[in-house]
Protein backbone atom coordinates (compact mmCIF):
# COMPACT_ATOMS: atom_id res chain seq x y z
CA UNK A 1 0.00 0.00 0.00
CA UNK A 2 1.10 3.48 -0.78
CA UNK A 3 1.14 6.73 1.64
CA UNK A 4 1.11 9.98 0.82
CA UNK A 5 4.33 12.02 1.37
CA UNK A 6 2.38 13.38 4.44
CA UNK A 7 2.24 9.98 6.23
CA UNK A 8 5.52 9.66 6.24
CA UNK A 9 6.10 12.96 8.44
CA UNK A 10 3.47 12.07 10.80
CA UNK A 11 5.17 8.96 11.33
CA UNK A 12 8.86 10.14 11.75
CA UNK A 13 7.60 13.06 14.26
CA UNK A 14 5.93 10.70 16.10
CA UNK A 15 8.71 8.17 16.49
CA UNK A 16 11.08 11.52 17.09
CA UNK A 17 8.27 11.75 20.12
CA UNK A 18 10.02 8.71 22.36
CA UNK A 19 13.12 9.34 23.96
CA UNK A 20 14.89 5.87 23.09
CA UNK A 21 14.35 7.20 19.19
CA UNK A 22 16.16 10.26 19.66
CA UNK A 23 19.10 9.26 21.91
CA UNK A 24 19.45 5.90 19.27
CA UNK A 25 20.30 8.68 16.33
CA UNK A 26 22.34 10.55 18.72
CA UNK A 27 24.37 7.61 19.33
CA UNK A 28 24.58 6.09 15.58
CA UNK A 29 25.78 9.76 14.54
CA UNK A 30 28.37 10.05 17.00
CA UNK A 31 29.62 6.16 15.85
CA UNK A 32 29.57 7.24 12.34
CA UNK A 33 31.48 10.37 13.00
CA UNK A 34 33.92 8.01 15.20
CA UNK A 35 33.61 6.06 12.18
CA UNK A 36 35.37 8.75 9.44
CA UNK A 37 37.83 9.85 11.54
CA UNK A 38 36.19 12.67 13.85
CA UNK A 39 37.74 13.06 17.42
CA UNK A 40 35.56 11.71 20.07
CA UNK A 41 34.72 15.07 21.82
CA UNK A 42 33.42 16.25 17.96
CA UNK A 43 31.80 13.24 17.77
CA UNK A 44 30.04 13.86 21.30
CA UNK A 45 29.23 17.61 20.41
CA UNK A 46 27.52 16.99 17.56
CA UNK A 47 25.59 14.16 19.02
CA UNK A 48 24.13 16.43 21.69
CA UNK A 49 23.52 19.05 19.92
CA UNK A 50 21.63 16.44 17.11
CA UNK A 51 19.52 15.05 20.09
CA UNK A 52 18.44 18.73 21.37
CA UNK A 53 17.29 19.81 18.00
CA UNK A 54 15.37 16.12 17.55
CA UNK A 55 13.77 16.52 21.01
CA UNK A 56 12.73 20.33 19.82
CA UNK A 57 11.17 18.93 16.85
CA UNK A 58 9.21 16.43 18.53
CA UNK A 59 7.87 18.75 20.97
CA UNK A 60 5.84 20.28 18.34
CA UNK A 61 3.73 16.63 18.01
CA UNK A 62 0.33 16.56 19.14
CA UNK A 63 0.06 20.52 19.88
CA UNK A 64 -2.70 22.31 18.68
CA UNK A 65 -1.94 25.13 15.98
CA UNK A 66 -2.53 28.98 17.79
CA UNK A 67 -5.88 29.08 16.32
CA UNK A 68 -6.93 25.74 19.09
CA UNK A 69 -5.26 26.68 21.55
CA UNK A 70 -6.74 30.73 21.51
CA UNK A 71 -9.88 28.56 21.49
CA UNK A 72 -9.73 25.45 23.81
CA UNK A 73 -12.62 23.14 23.56
CA UNK A 74 -15.00 23.63 26.23
CA UNK A 75 -15.83 21.44 28.85
CA UNK A 76 -19.40 23.39 30.28
CA UNK A 77 -21.88 25.15 28.90
CA UNK A 78 -20.92 28.41 31.11
CA UNK A 79 -17.99 27.76 29.18
CA UNK A 80 -19.54 28.42 26.05
CA UNK A 81 -21.42 31.42 27.29
CA UNK A 82 -17.88 32.68 28.67
CA UNK A 83 -16.85 32.20 24.76
CA UNK A 84 -19.90 34.21 23.22
CA UNK A 85 -18.51 36.67 25.74
CA UNK A 86 -15.29 36.72 23.87
CA UNK A 87 -16.86 36.81 20.46
CA UNK A 88 -18.89 40.01 21.31
CA UNK A 89 -15.78 42.19 22.11
CA UNK A 90 -14.40 40.53 18.51
CA UNK A 91 -17.33 41.75 16.86
CA UNK A 92 -17.19 44.84 18.69
CA UNK A 93 -13.63 45.52 17.49
CA UNK A 94 -14.55 44.64 14.05
CA UNK A 95 -17.89 47.03 13.62
CA UNK A 96 -15.70 50.04 14.89
CA UNK A 97 -13.50 49.42 11.58
CA UNK A 98 -16.42 49.78 9.48
CA UNK A 99 -16.43 53.06 7.39
CA UNK A 100 -19.65 53.20 5.52
CA UNK A 101 -22.65 54.72 7.76
CA UNK A 102 -25.47 52.50 7.08
CA UNK A 103 -23.77 49.46 7.74
CA UNK A 104 -22.41 50.97 10.85
CA UNK A 105 -25.59 51.31 12.04
CA UNK A 106 -27.04 47.90 11.12
CA UNK A 107 -23.56 46.26 13.07
CA UNK A 108 -24.50 48.75 15.71
CA UNK A 109 -28.26 47.39 16.17
CA UNK A 110 -26.91 44.04 15.72
CA UNK A 111 -24.55 44.28 18.88
CA UNK A 112 -26.78 45.57 20.59
CA UNK A 113 -29.47 42.77 20.55
CA UNK A 114 -26.15 40.66 21.69
CA UNK A 115 -26.17 42.50 24.92
CA UNK A 116 -29.79 42.00 25.57
CA UNK A 117 -29.55 38.15 24.57
CA UNK A 118 -26.18 38.02 27.01
CA UNK A 119 -27.53 39.82 29.45
CA UNK A 120 -31.08 37.15 29.66
CA UNK A 121 -29.17 34.34 29.32
CA UNK A 122 -26.69 35.53 32.48
CA UNK A 123 -29.89 36.79 34.79
CA UNK A 124 -32.19 33.50 33.75
CA UNK A 125 -29.04 30.81 34.02
CA UNK A 126 -29.79 29.82 30.54
CA UNK A 127 -26.19 28.97 29.87
CA UNK A 128 -27.48 25.98 27.69
CA UNK A 129 -28.50 28.73 25.10
CA UNK A 130 -25.00 29.34 24.50
CA UNK A 131 -23.97 26.85 21.96
CA UNK A 132 -26.22 27.72 19.79
CA UNK A 133 -25.76 31.62 20.18
CA UNK A 134 -21.90 31.17 19.68
CA UNK A 135 -22.85 29.64 16.67
CA UNK A 136 -24.69 32.59 15.22
CA UNK A 137 -22.55 34.84 16.39
CA UNK A 138 -19.77 33.37 14.80
CA UNK A 139 -21.67 33.28 11.67
CA UNK A 140 -21.55 36.86 12.02
CA UNK A 141 -17.98 37.32 12.98
CA UNK A 142 -16.63 35.24 9.35
CA UNK A 143 -19.36 37.49 7.43
CA UNK A 144 -18.01 40.41 9.08
CA UNK A 145 -14.12 39.41 8.94
CA UNK A 146 -14.40 38.83 5.30
CA UNK A 147 -16.16 41.97 4.81
CA UNK A 148 -13.29 43.77 6.11
CA UNK A 149 -10.90 42.06 4.14
CA UNK A 150 -12.69 42.63 0.85
CA UNK A 151 -12.72 46.80 1.69
CA UNK A 152 -9.35 46.95 2.82
CA UNK A 153 -8.55 45.71 -1.03
CA UNK A 154 -10.13 48.22 -2.12
CA UNK A 155 -13.54 46.81 -3.36
CA UNK A 156 -16.62 48.24 -1.74
CA UNK A 157 -19.11 49.19 -4.76
CA UNK A 158 -22.56 50.66 -4.15
CA UNK A 159 -23.84 46.90 -5.32
CA UNK A 160 -22.00 45.07 -2.80
CA UNK A 161 -22.81 47.40 0.09
CA UNK A 162 -26.37 46.63 -0.55
CA UNK A 163 -25.94 42.91 -0.73
CA UNK A 164 -24.33 43.46 2.27
CA UNK A 165 -26.88 45.57 4.35
CA UNK A 166 -29.45 42.52 3.18
CA UNK A 167 -26.84 39.87 4.57
CA UNK A 168 -26.83 42.00 8.07
CA UNK A 169 -30.96 42.48 7.77
CA UNK A 170 -31.08 38.66 8.05
CA UNK A 171 -28.74 38.12 10.34
CA UNK A 172 -30.20 41.10 12.50
CA UNK A 173 -34.02 39.17 12.16
CA UNK A 174 -32.56 35.68 13.06
CA UNK A 175 -30.75 37.72 16.56
CA UNK A 176 -34.75 38.74 17.02
CA UNK A 177 -35.92 35.62 16.77
CA UNK A 178 -33.22 34.18 19.28
CA UNK A 179 -34.38 37.09 21.37
CA UNK A 180 -37.93 35.73 21.00
CA UNK A 181 -37.42 32.44 21.75
CA UNK A 182 -34.98 33.17 24.62
CA UNK A 183 -38.02 35.34 26.58
CA UNK A 184 -40.67 32.75 25.36
CA UNK A 185 -40.73 30.90 29.10
CA UNK A 186 -40.49 33.95 30.98
CA UNK A 187 -43.63 35.61 28.73
CA UNK A 188 -45.48 32.31 29.69
CA UNK A 189 -44.93 32.40 33.20
CA UNK A 190 -45.98 35.98 33.19
CA UNK A 191 -49.29 34.83 31.37
CA UNK A 192 -49.51 32.29 33.80
CA UNK A 193 -49.25 34.56 36.83
CA UNK A 194 -51.23 36.61 35.49
CA UNK A 195 -54.36 34.86 35.31
CA UNK A 196 -53.44 33.13 38.58
CA UNK A 197 -53.58 36.51 39.65
CA UNK A 198 -57.20 37.70 38.16
CA UNK A 199 -58.66 33.90 39.59
CA UNK A 200 -57.47 34.80 43.12
CA UNK A 201 -59.00 38.73 42.65
CA UNK A 202 -62.10 37.08 41.57
CA UNK A 203 -62.12 34.57 44.38
CA UNK A 204 -61.39 37.36 46.52
CA UNK A 205 -64.44 39.43 45.01
CA UNK A 206 -66.77 36.67 45.93
CA UNK A 207 -65.89 35.53 49.44
CA UNK A 208 -65.63 39.04 50.22
CA UNK A 209 -69.18 40.84 52.47
CA UNK A 210 -70.58 43.27 50.55
CA UNK A 211 -71.34 45.70 53.23
CA UNK A 212 -73.75 45.98 55.92
CA UNK A 213 -73.68 46.90 59.76
CA UNK A 214 -71.52 45.59 62.52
Amino acid sequence: MRHTPGFYRRLALILLAKDIVRGGLAVLLMLILKAVGAPLWLALIFSLVAYTGLRLIAGTVGQPPDDAKWRPTPRSDFELYARCLGMRQELRDRSARIEDPHTYDQLGSITSRIDRILGVIAEDKKYDASAAFLDLMVLTDNFLTDYLRVVRRGFDPADMREQVGENLATLEARYERFWEQLNRDAVVNLKALGEIINFNLKELAVSSPRGGTS
